[in-house]
């Protein structure tokens, strides 16, 4: 008859290491969720705000590499940088409506678009207006060198296989504004 008071013994400290185990386990937990809530946020990257050589709204901003790059906006700024943003300098873009987009293909050649389309071969140092039609432009992406598309108001994409010296209107289906482009490869364009 003892085997059955040691078997309950037994079983009481089975259950009472458990508890224990559970309790251990549930604190774990917690603490690992704390210190996620607390040290995650300090972790992650951080944005630190920059001073720009405009006050007017900046709508797109495009890097060449980590130092060098070009942010568009209202009243057809353009800024480019060459230290990764810590400072920017104006380039003179000849065109006051809004500048919605900036792409480059490479170091010097460059793209804006707004109520236009400028372009650029020199690093943003000059920057001549491309001949289109249709609306306003609001987004521009480049696959390569010479493959471009452009979009806008209206439906409007416009297409480019030189380089921007030609811009044919393509068939969108739509009559809505077009907000955003982007290649994914040469087959897969958004």
């Amino acid at each position: 008859m003892q085997k059955p008071i040691n078997t309950l013994k037994s079983l009481k400290n089975k259950n009472i290491l458990l508890r224990n185990q559970s309790k251990s386990l549930i604190i774990y937990y917690l603490l690992l969720i704390t210190l996620l809530i607390f040290i995650s946020p300090k972790t992650q990257a951080q944005w630190t705000a920059q001073s720009s050589a405009t006050t007017l709204p900046l709508l797109s901003v495009h890097f060449t590499d980590a130092n060098t790059g070009y942010a568009v906006g209202d009243a057809g700024n353009i800024l480019k940088t060459v230290n990764g943003g810590d400072n920017w300098t104006v380039q003179t873009s000849g065109m006051t409506p809004i500048l919605y987009s900036v792409h480059f293909t490479d170091a010097n050649t460059g793209y804006a678009v707004g109520g236009g389309i400028l372009k650029t071969v020199n690093g943003g140092g000059n920057w001549t207006v491309q001949t289109y039609t249709g609306g306003t432009l609001l987004s521009v992406h480049f696959l390569d060198a010479n493959i471009g598309y452009t979009v806008g108001t209206s439906g409007t994409i416009l297409k480019t296989i030189n380089g921007g010296s030609n811009w044919v209107t393509q068939t969108s289906g739509t009559t809505a504004t077009l907000n955003s482009v982007h290649f994914l490869d040469a087959k897969k364009l958004f």
